[in-house]
């Protein structure tokens, strides 16, 4: 855990710093989920330290439970009176081919469509394993993925060293910054239990890294507006990331200063008065599982619209 968090401290240029880890034990993985999910909580509390150092002069001590580190990086929520419904699609997950192994993700209905265009209807995992087991696993996957899908063959860890992605991916920096230094600083509104508040967050992610990072920038007093889109059908994860529904309209709901999702009750979304030009270019920061180049255009047309059309 030390070697996670030291790299993860210095790509963020954060010091050096020694963190306390109290409690003990692990998620059941083949990976370090847990020294993971305490390197990453350490990092982000250990920025916002930096930060009210710098805003009132005093550095406040920090420490991370492993334990409730593994509980929030598994779940957040414990059901009174009802359930969450299954994570995963009765067919999803790992299959044997031919030649190997293949992990199928069907969770979105359109995934699912694409795999059993590919395969054939299967009711059930049996169904689907018997059809898998007839291809190799490279052609499947491309098939798969030609359809529309998401699948992937499953390597080992040198084969993925040797892939061209596993080279991509390895000669990416693990966090990329851009300067943004053009922008005026604004003067801090926050405090010691909200060290966020003021700043604006506009959230365009689903699943579910994006809603979790907002959710933890409003419990830090960010004001945080996270819009859904209409046609997002993952039953198993969406308690973990919508927070409450007004009846007969809108979805909003808060966290700290403020966390919000927008429908309209036709099930597509309602952005008039909503996403202004205003929100768009008064936000300090926007999160978004798209390619970054792409959605500051897309922002920037939407904005240049919203404003022609005010004229």
């Amino acid at each position: 855990m030390t070697d996670l968090l030291t790299s993860i401290q210095a790509e963020l240029g954060l010091p050096h710093t020694q963190v306390k880890f109290t409690s003990s034990g692990a998620l059941p993985s083949a990976f370090a989920v847990t020294d993971l999910a305490c390197a990453s909580i350490a990092a982000a509390g250990q920025a916002v330290s930096e930060w009210l150092q710098l805003q009132t002069g005093r550095l406040p001590s920090l420490e991370v439970d492993r334990r409730l580190a593994s509980f929030w990086f598994a779940t957040s929520i414990r059901p009174v009176g009802w359930s969450i419904p299954p994570l995963w699609d009765p067919v999803a997950g790992d299959y044997a081919t031919n030649d190997g192994w293949i992990r199928l993700h069907t969770n979105a209905p359109h995934h699912r469509a694409a795999a059993e265009k590919v395969l054939g209807a299967c009711a059930d995992r049996a169904a689907m394993a018997s059809k898998v087991a007839q291809w190799a696993k490279s052609d499947l996957e491309l098939a798969v993925v030609e359809a529309g899908g998401c699948a992937a063959e499953m390597r080992s860890w040198a084969q993925w060293q040797a892939h061209p992605q596993g080279q991509a991916v390895n000669a990416e920096p693990l966090i990329q910054f851009a300067d943004n230094s053009h922008q005026s600083a604004k003067p801090w509104q926050g405090s010691v239990a909200q060290p966020l508040a003021g700043i604006k967050v506009l959230d365009l992610t689903r699943v579910l890294a994006g809603p979790i990072a907002s959710r933890f920038l409003a419990g830090l007093g960010a004001n945080v507006l996270r819009i859904d889109p209409p046609t997002w059908n993952e039953p198993g994860v969406v308690p973990e990331v919508t927070l409450g529904i007004i009846p007969g309209g809108y979805v909003y709901a808060t966290v700290g200063a403020g966390l919000g999702s927008v429908f309209d009750q036709g099930g597509e979304p309602s952005l008039r008065g909503v996403l202004t030009p205003q929100v768009i270019t008064s936000a300090a920061t926007m999160i978004s599982g798209k390619n970054a180049s792409k959605v500051r255009l897309r922002m920037m047309s939407l904005a240049l619209v919203k404003s022609c059309t005010a004229m």
